[in-house]
C-alpha cells in the first residue's frame, strides 16, 4: 500500500496547506506515513519569512531526499516562490499557487520526470480551494479563511510571495467547519496570511465579524473559535463587541507589534503608532478583561539606535504582553529595508538577548497572575498518565490525565506547576 508523508515549516497557513494536500492523498488511497522513510509521496511546504527559514527549507529538502531517495517529492511554499532554483531536486515544484491539481500532476509524471508548475500568485484573483478530503484535525484544527497580503512592510517579502488578499467564500469555510466539528474538533483556529483582510474582496458587510457570527450559528456550546492574528487597526467596534458578547470566542489574540519605537515603525512601513496600538490593547481588555495579548518583536532593525531599542523595551513593559516572540532582524533582498544600513551581528545578538530576557520575565509574570484562576482545558493529547492541551486563554497545560481523553474539556483552578511552555502559536 502506498504511503504519503507531509511536513510544513513556518506558519499555521503552511501547516494547513500541507495537511490539506496530505488529506487529498489519503482520499486517493494513500496511507499516512509516520516517517519519510516509509513514504512513496512526500509533501513539503517551505517558509521564507526570514533568511534562516529559507535556509531550513533547503536543508529540509536535502534531508528528506536522503531519507527517502525513491519517494516523489511535491515541494511548494514561500521559499520555493522566492528562489525556485534552490529546490530543483523536487519532483514537482510549486510556489504559493497552483496547488489545486498538484497531486494529480505529480502522480502523472513518468519515472525520473520532473516538473515545475507556474508560480504566479499575483495572477490569482480568487481563493484557491485545495485538499477536498475530509480534514480530521483533532481536538484543535486550523481553518484557513484567507490568503495573501497587501501591506508590503519594508522588511517583509510575504506580500510579494503570497499575492493579493483573497477571501475564502463563507459557504466553503462553513462547509469545512461542519466537517471538522462532525469529526470531533472542539476548537477552530482561523488562520490566513492576514485574516484581518478577510471579506475585503467579498460583498459589503461580509468581513471577519460576519464570518464569525456565521460560525457561531453552527458551533456547539462547548466549542470555541480562536483568531490567529489581527493588526491593531482591525480591532474595530464589531470585533470588540464579539469579544465582549461571545464567550466561545477565545480570550486570546496575537497583536503584531514589531517595534515599540515610533521612528522604527515608520521605517518598517507599519501603519500605526505607539498610542494607536496601546488604545487597541486597552479596548480589548475593556471588552474582555481576561484576554491574553501576545505579540512579535523584531530586534536590531536597520539603523536602530540604542534609544530606539530602549523605547521597544519600555513599550513591552507598558503593554504587559502575556508572551513576546522575539526575532533578530533578517535582511531579505528585494525589500526596502534591505537598502538601509544593517547593524553589526554582535549588536543584534546583544539586543536579542536583552529582549528575550524581558520576554521571559513578562511571560512568567503572566503565568503567575493566572494561578488560582478558573480555566477550561481542551485536551489535545493524553499519554504517559498526563493530559496536554490549552485553555481558552491559550495557556499550555500538562496535568495528571485521570481518565481524560483527547477532545475532552475540563473546568479547573489553574496551578503553576501545570503550566508549560508551548511553541504552538
Amino acid at each position: 500500500m502506498r504511503k504519503a508523508y507531509a511536513r510544513a515549516l513556518g506558519c499555521k497557513v503552511n501547516a494547513y496547506e500541507a495537511r490539506a494536500l496530505l488529506n487529498e492523498a489519503l482520499s486517493l488511497g494513500f496511507l499516512e506515513a509516520e516517517a519519510p522513510e516509509e513514504a512513496d509521496l512526500i509533501i513539503l511546504n517551505t517558509c521564507a519569512v526570514t533568511s534562516l527559514s529559507a535556509r531550513k527549507s533547503r536543508q529540509a529538502l536535502r534531508h528528506l531526499r536522503r531519507r527517502s531517495p525513491g519517494a516523489r517529492i511535491l515541494l511548494m511554499g514561500c521559499a520555493a516562490e522566492e528562489d525556485p532554483a534552490s529546490f530543483e531536486d523536487a519532483d514537482l515544484l510549486l510556489g504559493t499557487s497552483g496547488r489545486k491539481d498538484a497531486l494529480k500532476a505529480l502522480l502523472s509524471l513518468k519515472e525520473g520526470e520532473k516538473s515545475a508548475l507556474p508560480m504566479v500568485p499575483w495572477r490569482e484573483k480568487e481563493y484557491e480551494e485545495i485538499g477536498k478530503g475530509v480534514l480530521g484535525g483533532g481536538a484543535r484544527a486550523n481553518l484557513k479563511i484567507e490568503d495573501g497580503c497587501s501591506n508590503f512592510c519594508s522588511y517583509c517579502l510575504i506580500a510579494s510571495l503570497r499575492g493579493r488578499p483573497r477571501s475564502r467564500k463563507p459557504v466553503d469555510v462553513l462547509e469545512e467547519a461542519r466537517r471538522l466539528l462532525s469529526s470531533g474538533t472542539k476548537e477552530l483556529v482561523l488562520t490566513g496570511t492576514h485574516i484581518g483582510f478577510y471579506g475585503h474582496d467579498l460583498g459589503e458587510g461580509e468581513g471577519l465579524p460576519f464570518l464569525l457570527r456565521e460560525l457561531f450559528k453552527i458551533l456547539p456550546e462547548d466549542g470555541r473559535v480562536r483568531l490567529g492574528s489581527l493588526e491593531e487597526s482591525e480591532v474595530g467596534e464589531e470585533m470588540l463587541r464579539l469579544f465582549h458578547e461571545e464567550r466561545r470566542l477565545c480570550p486570546h489574540l496575537h497583536l503584531p507589534l514589531q517595534s515599540g519605537s515610533p521612528s522604527v515603525l515608520r521605517r518598517m512601513g507599519r501603519k500605526y503608532g505607539r498610542e494607536e496600538y496601546l488604545r487597541s490593547a486597552r479596548l480589548l481588555r475593556e471588552a474582555r478583561p481576561e484576554i491574553a495579548l501576545t505579540t512579535d518583536l523584531i530586534v536590531g532593525f536597520p539603523e536602530e539606535t540604542e534609544e530606539e531599542h530602549g523605547e521597544s523595551m519600555a513599550f513591552l513593559r507598558e503593554a504587559g504582553f502575556a508572551r513576546v516572540h522575539v526575532f533578530p532582524y533578517s535582511r531579505r533582498p528585494g525589500t526596502k529595508a534591505a537598502l538601509l544600513k544593517d547593524l553589526p551581528p554582535s549588536l543584534k545578538k546583544k539586543r536579542t538577548r536583552e529582549a528575550l530576557l524581558l520576554a521571559q520575565e513578562l511571560e512568567e509574570s503572566h503565568l503567575r497572575s493566572m494561578e488560582g484562576k478558573e480555566g477550561t482545558l481542551l485536551v489535545e493529547k493524553a499519554e504517559g498518565g498526563k493530559a496536554y492541551g490549552h485553555t481558552e486563554g491559550y495557556l499550555a497545560l500538562a496535568l495528571p490525565s485521570e481518565g481524560l481523553r483527547p477532545g475532552d474539556t475540563k473546568r479547573l483552578l489553574l496551578r503553576r506547576e501545570w503550566m508549560v511552555r508551548s511553541d504552538d502559536e
